[in-house]
């Protein structure tokens, strides 16, 4: 990498702004840590990567380290005898070609000397990462939120968490979305599960907003939606977001969670946050694991291997490689079954034939395997040049149950099925995503990074064990449903540098760039089997001589019809910032934006923030911000045929693109872009030595916010529809910028670190968020009645916990580590659509995970346990609209997995 790569650090010393990259958790300007140079210690730290060397050495002797997250790809020399701080560091620091200065105020800070690396092995990896919480001293500059190259999480002007890979794999969850919920309290991510594509396609959410008003960046390059467009009743209603369960875990090395609006730094979505995972960069070492589990009532059993293997590359470049593979068995949740006779045969008692159902009638988590491969790579091409790319693949293959068809339901042919039957419906997911890039640095010109990135997801579906009852006796038990397809491609060109101003007392970083990106969306039909009517009656029961039910059941294909639509565009912005230190202890950052979009015209927007340190111990910050979110694809061009009975009629029920004619015609719009306003203000104490806590309030209003209508079908829509011949159509269904909500919170962060000597050490965080949506206006048909009904509405403003806890401890002592985890779920709950005293909520729960981990001299061994007390939510009442069968037995709001413990043993084999 040269001596480009530690270059923002000789920039940052010649101004004299160190204090912006020390580790915000300790004080560097305590009369310990000042002289914590000049003690003899005795040290015993074996050889291994320069971060976690500095690491040790931060935590035994108090001295703050600061240094960039390249430092984790050099080798540090072992540190053995009685030496003072600084010659521990000199020492940790031979051969690396790297250097320590020490500021004015006794901050140890590590950059470039300018010298070439000594040529010598690299020693083994132990495969641990660095984690936020374990060295509260480490200042690691952060990249998100920002364009300069000194900040760190507790000096920055908005709040951001970082996650490191650490702790996401104490954690035990295989899946990265899973794990951060985990450790944010501000991130919802509830086990919905709903059948079809949505079932294998969970995604997140920041702050109670929808998971699409969250902006995924992967190493800072905007990351691709899912092809699945949500339309379950659940949270994620009416979004289409991205997954980033296809991201290995063991590919990250830490996460980024911006918690503030940022449209105007990075473009649509942002506006809840944004989430950056930063990969790997290894350049030799490897780690291997294992991780075999299961719950508790004896299912749900999951599978886990993965590993990382680092390259050396010419021109001090790197190559890593992650691979990772996890197969999840099925997880029963039913419990109860239908209570009406006649559906059982008569001979057969209504008890003796629920039991005899039990082993036919899962429903519950469905069974998936998952395969990912990521490589991130980097090489230096010389004169200043970086070339740079990431690569990304990951396959999925998931089955989940519908309700159990019994014996003599309407929905079941009884030559084919006469016990009944389980629907089975699979999705097939691929999902591409790489970045190619030039990085050109240059302390005249500033720095270039000149980008393209595509992304491409596709989603194939299907069922089997199923039917096509209005097929009668030749209907098929194997479908295939169809598929959903996008594509995102974007050419970027960013750029930053740093100017000495007349009317600053820092030199500022201006930044500019400018992008073109785009996009499309596509369908593809399904089997006609999957869709079409067979015109077979049904043949007996309180319904015979009634059309049967049209379609594959719990999920049926897509029409020849859905290959008309679609949609596709193009997209242009330029942004212009202005940040940095204007006065001393006085940061200001300005940012404007301004972007078009060929399907729905421009959109500006800006944003101010503020910070003021009064001491090295209090600090404030505030930020103000427009942001907006264009309308994805997706719901630019979902189309979709559901088939229903009346009486002898099977009409269809459509979902159409806002910009058909026929919805325009029923008085739909064509989708614009939603708006927001973000304001939040928060405060940054650092009252003592290893210890931090910011507190973030915020109130985010959302304009114009898009939402799947209710089903139009009134007298006068049915009285158009007619007139223009369409009879066989019972109503339509369109996205539209119906809402406008106001979402109020803050977030608490607190940190503390116990160096308890030669008992080890203990570091302990609480994290907490509360939040509160509330609907400031509803948009009405043109023929009357709100566009959402008051289930929708219950989703929105009820559906997502009202506040989240998070309780956390790591203690390590010697080999061992121990992490124990509390988690409290506040109350959430949903509407019913017609009866308000139906309504139904969810208690607060406490969920506890714990693991302990043995470290050995190249592998470690760990036995941990998630929700450890069986913990489960409440009952889902049949009241809150379960299928009368009483077979869904927990709300698919449910914030954690109902399914209760689940114990793992996992092994790391370090190489």
């Amino acid at each position: 990498m040269g001596e480009t790569r530690f270059m923002a650090f000789r920039t940052m010393l010649k101004r004299g702004a160190l204090a912006a990259t020390i580790a915000g958790a300790t004080l560097a300007t305590t009369p310990q840590a000042l002289l914590a140079d000049s003690r003899v210690q005795h040290y015993d730290i074996a050889a291994g990567p320069l971060d976690r060397v500095l690491l040790d050495i931060s935590r035994q002797s108090g001295q703050t380290i600061s240094f960039a997250p390249e430092a984790s790809r050099y080798s540090a020399a072992p540190i053995h005898g009685e030496l003072s701080t600084e010659q521990a560091v000199q020492h940790a620091l031979q051969g690396t070609g790297l250097e320590l200065q020490v500021s004015p105020g006794g901050a140890f800070v590590i950059v470039h000397s300018g010298a070439t690396p000594t040529a010598k092995p690299k020693p083994k990896t132990t495969g641990a990462e660095v984690s936020p919480a374990q060295a509260p001293r480490l200042g690691q500059v952060v990249v998100l939120g920002t364009r300069r190259s000194d900040v760190t999480d507790l000096s920055s002007p908005t709040p951001v968490d970082v996650v490191s890979a650490e702790r996401l794999q104490s954690t035990g969850f295989s899946d990265l979305q899973q794990a951060l919920q985990a450790t944010v309290p501000s991130i919802n991510y509830p086990r919905n599960r709903a059948n079809g594509a949505v079932a294998a396609n969970r995604t997140l959410s920041l702050r109670g907003l929808s998971p699409d008003q969250t902006l995924i960046l992967i190493n800072g390059k905007r990351h691709h939606v899912s092809p699945v467009v949500d339309t379950s009743d659940g949270v994620a209603r009416s979004s289409q977001a991205v997954d980033i369960s296809s991201i290995p875990v063991s590919a990250v090395e830490r996460v980024e969670v911006l918690r503030d609006g940022a449209s105007a730094q990075y473009g649509s979505d942002a506006i809840a946050g944004v989430i950056n995972v930063v990969l790997k960069e290894r350049d030799s070492g490897g780690r291997a694991e294992a991780q075999y589990g299961e719950l508790d009532q004896g299912d749900g059993l999951t599978r886990n291997l993965s590993a990382w293997k680092g390259f050396s590359l010419p021109g001090d470049g790197f190559l890593t490689l992650s691979a990772e593979g996890n197969k999840t068995g099925y997880t029963m949740l039913a419990e109860g079954y239908d209570n009406r006779q006649w559906y059982f045969d008569g001979e057969t008692a209504k008890e003796e034939a629920a039991n005899g159902m039990r082993d036919k009638t899962k429903f519950g988590l469905g069974r998936s395997e998952n395969y990912s491969l990521l490589g991130n790579g980097e090489i230096g091409l010389g004169g200043g040049f970086t070339g740079y790319a990431t690569a990304n693949y990951r396959h999925r293959i998931a089955h989940n149950t519908g309700p159990f068809r019994l014996p003599k339901d309407d929905a079941t042919v009884r030559s084919i099925f006469p016990d009944g039957y389980s629907v089975w419906i699979w999705s097939r997911t691929d999902d591409a995503f790489l970045t190619l890039g030039s990085r050109y640095q240059d302390q005249t010109l500033g720095n270039f990074d000149l980008n393209l990135t595509h992304g491409w997801g596709r989603v194939r579906m299907g069922s089997y064990n199923n039917l096509n009852p209005s097929y009668g006796d030749d209907s098929p038990t194997r479908f295939y449903a169809g598929r959903m397809t996008t594509e995102q491609t974007t050419l970027a060109l960013d750029w930053n540098r740093d100017l000495e101003l007349a009317f600053s007392a820092n030199p500022l970083t201006l930044s500019a760039g400018a992008a073109h990106r785009r996009e499309t969306y596509e369908l593809g039909a399904g089997d006609r089997e999957s869709w079409a009517n067979g015109g077979v009656p049904i043949l007996d029961g309180p319904n015979a001589g009634n059309v049967a039910p049209v379609g594959s059941q719990a999920w049926a294909g897509f029409s020849d019809e859905v290959e008309k639509y679609g949609a596709k565009r193009e997209n242009w912005s330029a942004y212009l910032g202005l940040e940095g230190e204007v006065l001393d202890k006085l940061q200001v950052g300005l940012t404007g934006r301004a972007e078009n979009y060929s399907d729905f015209g421009n959109s500006t927007t800006g944003k101010l923030s503020l910070r003021y340190d009064f001491t090295p111990r209090i600090a404030v910050r505030g930020a103000y911000s427009t942001g907006f979110r264009a309308p994805t694809v997706g719901q630019q061009g979902y189309y979709s045929e559901v088939s229903g009975r009346i009486g002898q009629q099977t009409p269809l029920t459509l979902h159409l693109p806002a910009y058909t004619a026929l919805a325009q015609t029923l008085g739909a719009q064509e989708l614009k872009a939603e708006k927001s306003q973000n304001l939040s203000a928060g405060i940054v104490l650092r009252p003592w030595g290893n210890a931090s806590l910011t507190l973030d309030a915020y109130r985010i209003k959302v304009r114009d916010r898009i939402v799947l209508s209710e089903i139009l079908a009134d007298a006068q829509t049915r009285a158009t529809l007619d007139s223009l011949g369409l009879q066989s159509i019972y109503g339509v269904t369109y996205f539209t910028n119906g809402v406008d909500t106001t979402t109020h919170g803050f977030d608490l962060v607190g940190s503390q670190h116990f160096d308890l000597k030669g008992y080890g050490n203990l570091d302990l965080t609480l994290a907490y968020n509360r939040n509160r949506t509330s609907i400031d206006s509803i948009d009405q048909f043109d023929s009357g009645g709100a566009v959402i009904g008051r289930q929708v509405r219950g989703l929105i403003t009820e559906g997502s916990p009202k506040d989240t806890l998070v309780l956390s401890a790591r203690y390590a002592y010697g080999d061992w580590d121990f992490w124990l985890s509390a988690t409290r779920y506040g109350r959430y709950g949903g509407y019913n659509n017609q009866d308000p005293s139906q309504d139904q909520y969810f208690d607060p729960d406490w969920v506890t995970d714990l693991s302990v981990t043995r470290r050995f001299k190249s592998f470690d061994v760990t036995l941990g346990g998630l929700n450890i007390f069986d913990q489960k939510p409440d009952l889902n009442a049949s009241k809150m609209g379960v299928d009368g069968t009483g077979r869904q037995t927990y709300s698919s709001l449910a914030a954690y997995n109902p399914a209760g413990a689940y114990y793992y043993l996992k092994v790391g084999l370090d190489f």
